[in-house]
């Protein structure tokens, strides 16, 4: 009798962990990298996905000194090629991306990580590929709900990211 095997991609740790509390899957460097975000205590890392299954680690980590309450990614619009089109364009991905209604080139991150702080603060990050290969976190960071230290600890905790 043969065995049906599953295969999946975990979003949670199995188990609590103080290294790692998210992973994310994520586009934030190209259209066509299998991104992989972990989501630490205070920092990320980037891993990609390769066609081997195998996680190859692309940058250190970015820290930002401040506890991460929760993470989420935020996508542009996705659109599908039909199965004609995408083989014509040598096999890629048949999901494509459009920012402000133009396709998004292969350059340019269709997705970007949002982190909420233990300061209140909203983090905006994605990530670019330098010239010389390597690879550099952009972040942007934005206060939310006033100076962060007297409002409750509820808040933050908890991302939504509305589909439209």
């Amino acid at each position: 009798m043969e065995k049906d095997e599953t295969a999946g991609v975990l979003s949670q740790t199995l188990a609590s962990s103080p290294c790692i509390k998210s992973i994310l899957p994520a586009r934030i460097r190209s259209p066509l990298l299998n991104d992989v975000v972990l989501v630490g205590h205070s920092s990320i890392h980037l891993r990609e996905f390769m066609q081997t299954g195998a996680l190859s680690n692309i940058i250190t980590d970015l820290e930002l000194g401040v506890q991460i309450l929760s993470a989420k990614v935020i996508s542009a619009e996705e659109y599908v090629l039909s199965t004609e089109d995408a083989i014509l364009e040598n096999g890629r991905d048949e999901i494509r991306y459009k920012i402000r209604g133009q396709p998004c080139d292969d350059s340019q991150p269709p997705q970007i990580v949002v982190l909420s702080t233990a300061l209140g603060e909203l983090v905006y990050v994605y990530a670019k590929t330098l010239l010389g290969g390597g690879v550099q976190f952009v972040h942007a960071r934005r206060q939310i709900l006033g100076d962060g230290y007297h409002w409750p600890r509820k808040y933050g905790k908890q991302l939504a990211v509305d589909p439209e």
